[in-house]
Order: C-alpha cells, then sequence, then structure tokens
C-alpha cells in the first residue's frame, strides 16, 4: 500500500496519501454530528477502508475516541457469507460503526440512505442496530412507526404517493430536513390529489406526539385543498399545520404546490388550521 497519513478535524477523520494536502475537502458539506466522527477515505484508499485493511486500521486506531460514522455507500449490507463490510470494519477498530445499506444522498441536514434499512449501527461485538433512513436522525425519526403503508420515505420523511416521475422525487430530494419539522408531502404534478381516508390514514399512524411535528405540503396544484385540510383536523381533534413554501437546500423558500418559480404566495411560511376550522396564518 502506498504511504498513508490521517488527518483529523473537528468532526471527521480522513485517510489519505501522504502527498494529498487536500483531502480534509472530503468533510465538506457533510452534516455536523452530535457526538461521533465521520471516518473517510481519499478515492484511492477507500478499498482500504472498506476491507479494514490492516495498515490502514493501524494509522486510524490512535485518533479515535468512539463511535465513527463512515459515509460509505452499502458498507453495512450483508454479503454473501451473512456478514457486512462495516461489520468486519467494527472489529477491526474495536468501535462502533455506523453505515448506509443503500447508497447516499447528501441533503442539507441529514444523509439520507436509498434501499435496504437505512444507517445500521454495528457494535465491535456482533449487534446490529438500525439507525434510521437519516443521519444525523432529525428528533422525530425515532417516532416513525416501522411500516407506513401508502406513504414513501423522502429525505425531509414522507411522501404520500400513488407513483409519480423521477424528477419529481429528485425535486423533492432538496427539500431541507428541519430538526422538529416532520414534513408530509401529499400528491405531485404527475397524479390526482390523494383521497382524504389517505391523507388521514398516514396520519394516525404517527404517534399522537409526533403528529405535533408535522407540516402538510401540497405537491402540485390541487394536492392539498383547504376543504381537506379542515376535515383532517377535525378527524384528528388537533391543529394542523400547511406549509405555503418549503425550504430547499440553498435556504429559499419556494412553492411547490403550483408554480415551482413563484415565490410563496403569502409572506407567512405556515397556516395552522384548527379542528373548528379556522386557519391563522404563522412563522411570517
Amino acid at each position: 500500500m502506498t504511504s498513508i497519513t490521517v488527518q483529523r478535524t473537528g468532526f471527521g477523520i480522513v485517510v489519505a496519501e501522504s502527498d494529498d494536502a487536500e483531502a480534509a475537502a472530503l468533510l465538506d458539506g457533510l452534516p455536523p454530528l452530535r457526538a461521533a466522527r465521520y471516518l473517510t477515505a481519499t478515492p484511492a484508499l477507500r478499498d482500504a477502508l472498506r476491507s479494514a485493511d490492516a495498515e490502514l486500521v493501524d494509522a486510524v486506531l490512535p485518533h479515535l475516541d468512539g463511535e465513527v460514522v463512515v459515509p460509505e455507500a452499502g458498507l453495512a449490507r450483508l454479503g454473501d457469507d451473512g456478514e457486512a463490510e462495516s461489520t468486519r470494519l467494527a472489529q477491526a477498530l474495536g468501535v462502533s460503526v455506523v453505515a448506509p445499506e443503500g447508497r447516499i444522498v447528501r441533503c442539507e441536514g441529514t444523509l439520507f440512505s436509498v434501499g435496504g434499512d437505512g444507517w445500521i449501527a454495528q457494535s465491535p461485538v456482533g449487534a446490529r442496530v438500525r439507525a434510521g433512513r437519516r443521519y444525523p436522525a432529525p428528533a422525530w425519526q425515532s417516532q416513525l412507526p416501522e411500516s407506513l403503508r401508502g406513504a414513501a420515505h423522502i429525505p425531509a420523511v414522507l411522501w404520500i404517493t400513488a407513483g409519480s416521475e423521477p424528477r419529481h422525487a429528485v425535486r423533492l430530494a432538496d427539500v431541507a430536513v428541519r430538526e422538529r419539522q416532520l414534513l408530509v408531502v401529499a400528491g405531485s404534478p404527475s397524479e390526482p390529489a390523494p383521497s382524504e381516508e389517505r391523507l388521514l390514514t398516514v396520519l394516525r399512524s404517527l404517534p399522537v406526539e409526533t403528529r405535533s411535528a408535522v407540516v402538510l405540503a401540497g405537491f402540485g396544484a390541487g394536492s392539498l385543498p383547504l376543504d381537506a385540510v379542515r376535515s383532517l383536523a377535525a378527524a384528528l381533534d388537533q391543529p394542523l399545520r400547511v406549509a405555503h413554501g418549503v425550504e430547499l437546500g440553498g435556504g429559499a423558500a419556494v412553492r411547490i404546490d403550483g408554480d415551482e418559480d413563484a415565490l410563496p404566495a403569502t409572506l407567512a411560511l405556515e397556516s395552522v388550521c384548527a379542528p373548528d376550522g379556522t386557519v391563522t396564518l404563522e412563522r411570517w
């Protein structure tokens, strides 16, 4: 193996060739972690990291102080021998390794795992625990039920869709993930609006305390009419928030319920619909 060096920053560890002065840039754009550190490698050493190469492991060990997050697609996927690469890496390093089973989509505020069971926390002694689709995990992620019939996971939370064009999924993937906002997107421009019954089924599948963080957003003109929101608030007997615009990765609030190039129709970012049907503008 080529000569290697280990660079440690405030929230990450990068394994690189000794003459690579720009290796730390690999951590640029990754969302901050609360406790763990990222562990990543430059392209020339990525295979060595995935295979827990002994020389690489020896170089990394002095820099470890606890759990590491390895943003390598498929690292936690079980192989033909029933073992994942993340398992071997955790055993070699002697610390827990959090890694995705599927590929990774970088989003503002989190890394979203597409495919498999999402992110997996692998203990060096063998325990394998699901950590959810998003890592770092927003406050509401642990409260989502295992099965969500009638809804698909998107980075910013849930999408109630009967099937849409791929470009619509790509647009929603850019919606910013917010720690206290559980966004539920209804429909898309290429399908009929979801029925009230379907919306109600998805919302009722969420724990009562989780629903207080829900913000509904219609995707496409007519996907979430006001009468439907009033009916849902009455049926659930609790206020429901509706987004007039959603925040994209760049921080701007844009409409997804009509002309995507137009700003929200009001200066308020959200409305709150009470169970009695009264609507109040909020978040100016």
